[in-house]
């Protein structure tokens, strides 16, 4: 059965010949140590997930892995699950190895064109206010349209959500991908790989 990642892989143009990727439900050791290898490169120490924590996701409902590899090995990972409700998808962890490439936001694009595909009337996150050097995801998120809906905790983390019933009602583009595409906002073309 073909999960929501995977077709999130495709229709991110994650199809080229440098790109592979393969999504999973389970761990295995193959899975934790490329998982582990993007995040230690995405994030610091106090974010890494123990292998117990990394179980426990993957027993939740609608648990999904995907890993992304370029020619030098892992270079994005997707963890989701089912959120509070059969129509809200939980974007868990969303990390890039290599900066600077677009992995991140084509991923997320697509990954909220699926979810919207799929049925889900919400994605919903939780995440930190800055990362390391210092970039603002609570201004990334934004773009893409996620809204605050949880205000900053002990550890300055902040919960987003992207209501797609209201995207889907406010934007009526030509494409799917530029309800929640930045760059389509400023009339770039954005392809889609069907």
């Amino acid at each position: 059965m073909t999960g929501i990642l995977s077709r999130v892989a495709e229709s991110a143009l994650i199809t080229a010949p440098t790109f592979r990727w393969m999504s999973f439900r389970r761990w295995t050791p193959y899975f934790f140590n490329a998982f582990q290898r993007v995040e230690r490169a995405a994030f610091p120490p106090s974010l890494h997930y123990s292998r117990d924590e990394l179980k426990d996701r993957a027993s939740r409902h609608g648990f999904e892995g995907l890993i992304l590899f370029d020619t030098r090995g892992p270079a994005a990972c997707i963890l989701i699950n089912q959120g509070r409700n059969s129509r809200t998808l939980y974007l868990d962890t969303l990390a890039v190895s290599v900066p600077k490439l677009g992995l991140g936001g084509r991923l997320l694009q697509a990954l909220l064109i699926e979810a919207t595909e799929e049925g889900y009337m919400r994605v919903d996150l939780d995440t930190e206010m800055t990362n390391d050097s210092g970039m603002s995801l609570v201004d990334w998120y934004h773009r893409y349209g996620f809204r605050i809906t949880q205000t900053e905790d002990s550890k300055g983390n902040v919960g987003m959500s992207c209501d797609l019933s209201e995207k889907l009602k406010r934007e009526l583009p030509d494409s799917p991908i530029a309800l929640f595409s930045p760059v389509a906002r400023e009339n770039m073309p954005i392809h889609r790989i069907l």
